[in-house]
């Protein structure tokens, strides 16, 4: 399992383009229909009961408006969050290609050519043949 993760910023905008996009719809779609939620106070009857239904009725419109409002706001919070880390991760790699690109270029100018290769290994010289001690005493030569 590798532990690198790869990230391309030009999804990361898509992904906050789509969270824009959702919080706009559920803004839009809320707005489009709260005047639905809306509910006269007759329409429940003229009972105690119906009267209890119209005043549990008014604060949970608020309340589920309110949470709607919210999921859009996570939505925008989102989309901002991932268009900060899409620059980010632009910046940092072009931060990146750049000091990449500074620290291998080379001058302007002709190509150096390759050194020129060396002569090889020398042989050692021979040793001067010299006489190796023996362990006892030198014999005498023999008279002539």
């Amino acid at each position: 399992m590798s532990s690198q993760i790869n990230v391309r910023p030009d999804e990361l905008v898509r992904v906050a383009d789509r969270c824009i996009d959702w919080a706009m719809d559920l803004t839009g779609a809320t707005a489009d229909n709260a005047g639905a939620l809306e509910v006269a106070t007759g329409d429940a009857g003229n009972t105690q009961g119906g009267f209890d239904t119209m005043a549990a009725h008014g604060p949970l419109v608020e309340a589920a408006s309110s949470a709607l409002e919210s999921f859009a706001a996570v939505f925008e919070a989102d989309a901002d969050a991932l268009m900060l880390c899409a620059f980010d991760i632009s910046s940092t790699d072009e931060e990146i290609a750049k000091a990449a690109e500074s620290s291998t270029s080379l001058e302007p100018g002709p190509t150096p050519r390759p050194p020129e290769p060396s002569p090889g290994p020398t042989q050692p010289p021979e040793p001067s043949p010299s006489p190796s001690p023996s362990p006892g005493p030198s014999p005498t030569p023999p008279p002539r």
